[in-house]
C-alpha cells in the first residue's frame, strides 16, 4: 500500500505540473496573440494615416501642377484640375485630421490644415492675379512655394512619426 501511496503522490505531482506547464504555455500563446493583435492594428493605423496623408498631399500637389500650368498658358481648362483638387483635398484631410487628434497629434493636424488653406488660397490669389492682370505674380508665387514647402515638411513629419512608430513596434516585437 506504501507503495501504491507514493505512485499516487508521483502522479499527483506529474499531474500539477502538466497542468501548470499547460496553463503557462496558454498564458503565452494568448500574450503572443494578443501582442499579435496589437500589432495588426497599429498597422492598419499607420497604414491609413499614410493613405491619408498621401492622398491630401496628392491633391494639394495636383493644385500646384494646374495652377503652374494656367500661369504658363493662360488656358482656363488648366484650372479644372486645380479646382476639383481645391474641392477635394478636405475629405483626405478630415480623415488625417481626426486619426492625429486621435493619436494625440493634434497639433501636427491643425498646423498641417492651416499650411494646406494657406497654399490654397496662396495658389487662388495667384490665379486670380493671372485674370485679372495678364502678369504672373512673383511674390504670390513665393508665398505659394514657401507654403507649400511647409506642407510637404509636415507631410514628410508625419510619415517619419509612422516609420519610427512601425520601427520601434518591429524591436518590441523581436
Amino acid at each position: 500500500m506504501r507503495v501504491n501511496m507514493k505512485r499516487v503522490a508521483v502522479l499527483r505531482a506529474i499531474l500539477a505540473v502538466n497542468v501548470l506547464v499547460t496553463v503557462m504555455a496558454m498564458a503565452l500563446a494568448y500574450r503572443a496573440l494578443r501582442r499579435a493583435d496589437d500589432s495588426e492594428r497599429l498597422v492598419i493605423r499607420s497604414h491609413q494615416t499614410l493613405q491619408a496623408a498621401e492622398e491630401t498631399l496628392r491633391r494639394v500637389v495636383d493644385a500646384e501642377t494646374s495652377e503652374r500650368a494656367y500661369l504658363l498658358t493662360g488656358d482656363a481648362k488648366d484650372l479644372e484640375v486645380f479646382t476639383a483638387a481645391v474641392t477635394l483635398v478636405g475629405a483626405p484631410m478630415e480623415t488625417l485630421t481626426a486619426i492625429l487628434r486621435e493619436d494625440g497629434r493634434g497639433t501636427v493636424a491643425e498646423r498641417l490644415r492651416a499650411h494646406v488653406g494657406l497654399t490654397l488660397a496662396a495658389y487662388e490669389r495667384v490665379v486670380e492675379h493671372r485674370r485679372a492682370h495678364g502678369s504672373i505674380d512673383a511674390a504670390g508665387r513665393a508665398t505659394a512655394r514657401a507654403e507649400m514647402d511647409i506642407v510637404r515638411a509636415t507631410i514628410g513629419t508625419i510619415r517619419q512619426a509612422e516609420t519610427d512608430l512601425l520601427d520601434a513596434r518591429i524591436r518590441a516585437d523581436t
